[in-house]
């Protein structure tokens, strides 16, 4: 019995053929989303400037005294450390915007697909109709 109901489903189809002509299969092609986007790794700690000795535990700013090199090498050493927070800080708000992008083309893909799915739905309903019809014919 299964046998016979699949000869006719096949003569079926057959016959079917010139009426799925207007069925249209749905096409996603294209579509990807890959994500690779790092997070930044943050300044390494060790290169945090070291306030001199000689600047600790001043009450007022008069009883410093410490070497001028030793000031201008500490100095040099938070202006490094300050352009280190900024290249971290600017990229950290490159991955933010990255990730921002990749999240918005996912949607973007979703809404591709659940329509993309019900343009399949709508070509399975022509074709179980087209099927149908035939086999009225």
């Amino acid at each position: 019995m299964a046998w016979a109901r699949f000869a006719i489903l096949a003569l079926l189809g057959i016959s079917a053929a010139p009426a799925s002509a207007d069925c249209v299969a749905a096409d996603i092609s294209g579509i990807s989303l890959s994500y690779g986007a790092e997070p930044p790794e943050p300044p390494d700690l060790e290169l945090r400037p070291k306030l001199p000795n000689c600047l600790r535990d001043l009450s007022r700013p008069e009883q410093e005294n410490c070497p001028r090199e030793e000031l201008a090498r500490y100095s040099k050493e938070v202006d490094e450390w300050i352009a280190e927070l900024n290249d971290y800080a600017t990229a950290t708000d490159r991955f933010a915007n990255e990730v921002a992008r990749f999240a918005n083309s996912a949607i973007q893909q979703a809404h591709r697909a659940r329509d993309f799915a019900d343009l399949v739905h709508e070509f399975r309903s022509c074709e179980v109709s087209a099927i149908l019809s035939a086999s009225g014919d």
